[in-house]
């Protein structure tokens, strides 16, 4: 047995906000300054000498009044608590985040202490920071407002060392906001002191999302390289963000470690880059979009602060800011403070003939995307299809978690004959799974068991699939899947992604040829989850509300990866496969009609894609008439009367514009038309292509 040695990135799947519902987005408790920025001052500074700058700025400062004003620009609706001295420094800082949206009714002002100043030296070859505290480490947790804070989506802390008073109290107050429902993050900044401890090592078990550069990440981990820190960072810190300047980032989430591109930008100053990096990841983070996504908007949002000195001015440039983030696609959903008026003189801002105006108008509206719930005003037939016109086997279903007893009622009043179920369970697990269900009625139910994957590394691993495999089949097993997880997220020894096509799995499929059974494939999964969550993706709600489904970008593309699923079809002639999700190509039935031409050993099922098939009535009726032995009814959804009737108004009657069968976050905004098959049609379709395959 030629060696095997496999081994999965250890992960935590990061947590997302809840919807928008809070008076906030975000909520930040941290420092306030003013950074005072010298230009042009040589390397060495001669003692008792006046020394001349070329430049000087006084900008808005720390790392957490730099995020929040770059957030509120951004559109973000921010909560702010801050200690102040009462100064001008502080007035000055505090009327900088006023001026575009920023809460700051909860500051604090302390009578005895000076708010904090840092002092930056630019040099030719880099710069030196100094910085006075001031009221930045005196406060507490009594300064913080907890409903305030609560009031939120999402919880920020930046510059955990520089905050020395409130420090100590942060695990429990991390703890009490994580209940309360809110994600959170860290930026540690720097540590003055270097020592990397305190209650940096309890946090890093209760954030959400951890936003280090490259040393910060090593000194974090107590490593040598970045490499190893995010290996030590993975199993506890869901999303970690590390900033690489002109590099971009690398995006460490559910699994995948990704390397984001950085923008391009003729940089003047890169001060506040990394918060503003921030600004940008979390702006994205709060509409839900995947942690890549996030990544490719904090280097934008970062890149942009480098236009101007300090880290807010290029910022409170509205015509920059749009301009920038028009230009490298920034992917929020709104660009919130931030627009252009037009040109004096200029086409918009002359009065346009009536019908010119009536013809070029766009909405501009704030309803968000979630709340608009559109009703059709279409007057149509509607039928209701109490039951299939044959008895029906939904050969693609998930019931570990449901009880027999309240299926069954459903398959009664649905006409349902019988349901495959997919066990998601590995082991014995499984096999209890078997016998739960061949127990209540082995008439009713039938179980295909899913690849298991553990024990990877060891030479035998095939051997002891096989020998499960055969101990599963002898228990009643119909088949076996292999989920999208091969292809995408397992990795072998060297750490590379395991192909579907790798030739040391072959023994496992002539296994399943010999025990008579089929394969299932899950390869890959819709196109739009290998697109950019961005304006353009057709399902952008339905990955929002499900951010771990996108894989993009991936090493292999979605492509590539049915390719590798053709090639082992093609290998195994003797081995049924069935690709599931109508071979995840639905979106284009041209290329499932080749690979079912090429492959007399396939069947495609139907679940959870009458989405995709509906919306293209008159292919997919042509389809289903030309390959009608070879598709499979299933539905991948819960069990349930609404929904079955969905899928039977489908299939067999020839209404039109209605909503089709889906889970809550829906698929896409759009509905479907009936297919009205034929009687001989439905009737392979719904019961006797299952009926062979179960070899019944």
């Amino acid at each position: 047995m030629m060696d095997m040695r496999f081994e999965f990135c250890p992960a935590v799947d990061p947590v997302r906000p809840s919807p928008a519902s809070s008076p906030f987005d975000i909520t930040i408790a941290g420092e306030i300054n003013l950074d005072l920025i010298l230009y042009g001052l040589p390397e060495a500074l001669p003692l008792e000498r006046e020394v001349l700058s070329t430049d000087f700025r006084a900008t808005l400062g720390s790392s957490s009044a730099i995020l929040a004003h770059n957030l509120a620009v951004l559109g973000a609706k921010v909560g702010f608590i801050t200690r102040a001295g009462d100064d001008v420094f502080g007035k000055q800082a505090l009327e900088r985040l006023r001026a575009v949206g920023v809460d700051t009714r909860k500051t604090t002002f302390d009578p005895e202490r000076t708010t904090g100043v840092t002092v930056l030296l630019h040099h030719d070859g880099g710069r030196r920071i100094l910085t006075w505290p001031g009221t930045m480490s005196e406060m507490t947790l009594r300064d913080l407002d907890e409903e305030y804070l609560t009031a939120s989506r999402h919880f920020h802390v930046s510059s955990l060392f520089l905050q020395g008073s409130l420090a100590p109290d942060l695990p429990a107050l991390f703890r009490r906001l994580k209940q309360a429902g809110l994600t959170l993050s860290l930026d540690t900044n720097d540590d003055p002191e270097d020592r990397w401890d305190g209650v940096l090592n309890e946090l890093l078990d209760l954030v959400d999302i951890l936003l280090p550069n490259e040393a910060e990440a090593c000194r974090i981990a107590r490593v040598a390289t970045l490499d190893e820190a995010l290996t030590v960072l993975a199993p506890r810190v869901p999303c970690v963000a590390v900033k690489r300047g002109r590099q971009g980032c690398i995006v460490q989430a559910a699994g995948r470690r990704i390397e984001v591109p950085g923008v391009s930008a003729a940089a003047v100053d890169t001060i506040g880059a990394g918060d503003s990096f921030n600004a940008g990841f979390l702006f994205a983070w709060v509409q839900g979009l995947a942690p890549e996504i996030c990544g490719r908007a904090g280097n934008i949002t970062g890149a942009l602060s480098t236009l101007q000195p300090g880290g807010t001015e290029a910022f409170r440039d509205n015509a920059l800011v749009a301009a920038f983030l028009r230009e490298h696609r920034f992917p929020g959903a709104s660009q919130g403070r931030v627009s252009e008026s037009p040109a004096r003189g200029s086409t918009a801002s002359r009065t346009a003939d009536p019908f010119v105006a009536l013809v070029t108008a766009r909405a501009e509206v704030d309803l968000p995307l979630g709340r608009f719930q559109p009703v059709s005003t279409l007057v149509t037939p509607a039928h209701t299809i109490e039951k299939p016109r044959f008895p029906a086997i939904d050969y693609h279903n998930h019931l570990d978690a449901a009880e027999p007893a309240d299926v069954l009622r459903v398959m009664d009043a649905c006409g349902i004959e019988q349901i495959v179920n997919i066990t998601m369970k590995t082991g014995d697990e499984a096999l209890a799974i078997l016998d739960k269900f061949r127990d209540a009625d082995a008439r009713r139910f039938a179980t295909i068991a899913w690849m298991d994957w553990s024990g990877l590394e060891r030479p035998d691993f095939v051997l002891k699939t096989c020998a499960w495999l055969e101990r599963a089949v002898e228990r009643g097993a119909k088949g076996i899947k292999f989920w999208k997880d091969l292809g995408l997220r397992i990795r072998d020894g060297s750490n590379r992604l395991l192909r579907i096509d790798d030739e040391r799995l072959a023994p496992i499929f002539e296994q399943a040829a010999t025990l008579c059974i089929p394969v299932m494939f899950h390869t890959a999964d819709p196109d739009a989850f290998f697109l950019p969550i961005d304006e353009r993706n057709e399902r952008y709600e339905e990955l929002a509300a499900h951010p771990d489904w996108s894989f993009y970008p991936s090493e292999y593309s979605k492509a590539q990866l049915l390719d590798q699923r053709d090639r082992v079809i093609a290998r195994h002639p003797a081995t049924t496969f069935i690709a599931a999700h109508v071979a995840e190509s639905s979106e284009n039935l041209d290329r499932v009609a080749r690979l079912l031409e090429a492959s007399p050993n396939l069947f495609v099922d139907i679940s959870a894609r009458a989405s995709e098939l509906g919306r293209q009535p008159y292919r997919a009726r042509e389809f289903f008439l030309r390959y009608s032995d070879r598709i499979v009814f299933g539905t991948d959804l819960l069990p349930a009367e609404p929904m079955y009737r969905l899928y039977f108004r489908f299939l067999e009657t020839d209404d039109e514009y209605f909503e089709y069968p889906s889970h809550a976050s829906r698929q896409g905004r759009w509905n479907i038309y009936g297919l009205k098959l034929p009687d001989d049609v439905l009737r392979r379709v719904y019961r006797e292509n299952a009926l062979r395959l179960l070899n019944l």
